[in-house]
Protein backbone atom coordinates (compact mmCIF):
# COMPACT_ATOMS: atom_id res chain seq x y z
CA UNK A 1 0.00 0.00 0.00
CA UNK A 2 1.06 3.55 -0.98
CA UNK A 3 -0.31 6.27 -0.10
CA UNK A 4 0.78 9.77 -1.52
CA UNK A 5 -0.27 13.38 -0.07
CA UNK A 6 -2.96 15.06 -1.92
CA UNK A 7 -6.35 16.67 -1.86
CA UNK A 8 -9.70 14.30 -1.95
CA UNK A 9 -10.88 13.82 -4.98
CA UNK A 10 -7.88 12.71 -6.73
CA UNK A 11 -5.90 9.00 -7.12
CA UNK A 12 -4.18 8.90 -3.70
CA UNK A 13 -3.60 5.08 -2.37
CA UNK A 14 -1.89 2.51 -4.51
CA UNK A 15 -2.75 -0.98 -3.72
CA UNK A 16 -0.96 -4.33 -4.57
CA UNK A 17 -1.80 -8.01 -2.76
CA UNK A 18 -0.64 -11.43 -4.12
CA UNK A 19 -2.05 -14.33 -3.25
CA UNK A 20 -0.40 -18.38 -3.97
CA UNK A 21 -2.20 -17.78 -7.27
CA UNK A 22 -3.27 -14.41 -7.63
CA UNK A 23 -1.73 -10.99 -8.22
CA UNK A 24 -3.62 -8.04 -7.77
CA UNK A 25 -3.61 -3.83 -7.90
CA UNK A 26 -5.61 -0.69 -7.72
CA UNK A 27 -5.94 2.79 -7.15
CA UNK A 28 -8.57 4.56 -5.02
CA UNK A 29 -9.45 8.25 -4.48
CA UNK A 30 -9.19 10.11 -1.40
CA UNK A 31 -12.63 10.96 -0.64
CA UNK A 32 -11.88 12.95 3.02
CA UNK A 33 -8.33 13.67 4.95
CA UNK A 34 -8.40 13.69 8.96
CA UNK A 35 -7.96 11.77 11.89
CA UNK A 36 -9.41 9.34 9.27
CA UNK A 37 -8.58 8.89 5.84
CA UNK A 38 -11.43 7.60 3.88
CA UNK A 39 -11.24 6.19 0.07
CA UNK A 40 -13.99 5.44 -2.38
CA UNK A 41 -14.27 2.80 -4.16
CA UNK A 42 -11.20 0.91 -5.63
CA UNK A 43 -10.38 0.88 -9.71
CA UNK A 44 -8.62 -2.82 -10.41
CA UNK A 45 -5.42 -2.02 -12.37
CA UNK A 46 -3.97 -5.21 -12.79
CA UNK A 47 -5.80 -8.76 -12.08
CA UNK A 48 -4.24 -11.98 -12.65
CA UNK A 49 -5.70 -14.60 -13.30
CA UNK A 50 -7.83 -11.91 -15.15
CA UNK A 51 -10.87 -11.62 -13.42
CA UNK A 52 -9.93 -12.70 -10.06
CA UNK A 53 -9.84 -9.11 -8.06
CA UNK A 54 -12.62 -7.25 -7.18
CA UNK A 55 -13.01 -3.68 -6.07
CA UNK A 56 -12.79 -2.50 -2.89
CA UNK A 57 -16.46 -0.34 -2.53
CA UNK A 58 -15.13 1.91 0.02
CA UNK A 59 -11.77 2.34 2.61
CA UNK A 60 -10.70 4.15 5.66
CA UNK A 61 -7.02 3.63 7.32
CA UNK A 62 -6.54 5.77 10.80
CA UNK A 63 -3.40 5.70 12.76
CA UNK A 64 -2.79 3.99 15.87
CA UNK A 65 -1.44 5.53 18.96
CA UNK A 66 1.74 3.35 17.96
CA UNK A 67 2.01 4.48 14.55
CA UNK A 68 0.52 1.32 12.96
CA UNK A 69 -2.26 1.65 10.44
CA UNK A 70 -5.87 0.22 11.14
CA UNK A 71 -7.80 -0.61 7.87
CA UNK A 72 -11.30 -1.15 7.36
CA UNK A 73 -12.62 -2.00 4.11
CA UNK A 74 -16.59 -2.71 2.99
CA UNK A 75 -16.95 -6.01 1.55
CA UNK A 76 -18.04 -6.17 -1.87
CA UNK A 77 -20.74 -8.57 -1.77
CA UNK A 78 -22.43 -6.17 1.31
CA UNK A 79 -21.33 -8.53 4.41
CA UNK A 80 -19.50 -7.33 7.39
CA UNK A 81 -16.17 -5.51 6.66
CA UNK A 82 -12.85 -6.82 6.65
CA UNK A 83 -10.41 -4.83 9.23
CA UNK A 84 -6.61 -5.33 9.43
CA UNK A 85 -3.82 -3.52 11.35
CA UNK A 86 -0.53 -2.84 9.30
CA UNK A 87 2.87 -1.85 10.53
CA UNK A 88 5.40 0.24 8.54
CA UNK A 89 7.89 -1.51 6.84
CA UNK A 90 11.51 0.09 7.26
Amino acid sequence: MTIRQGVPGTARAEFTWDGDAHHCEGLSVLASAGDTLAFGPEAVTASEPEGFCTQTPSRTMTRTDNGSMHVEMAAPDGTAPRAFTFTRAN
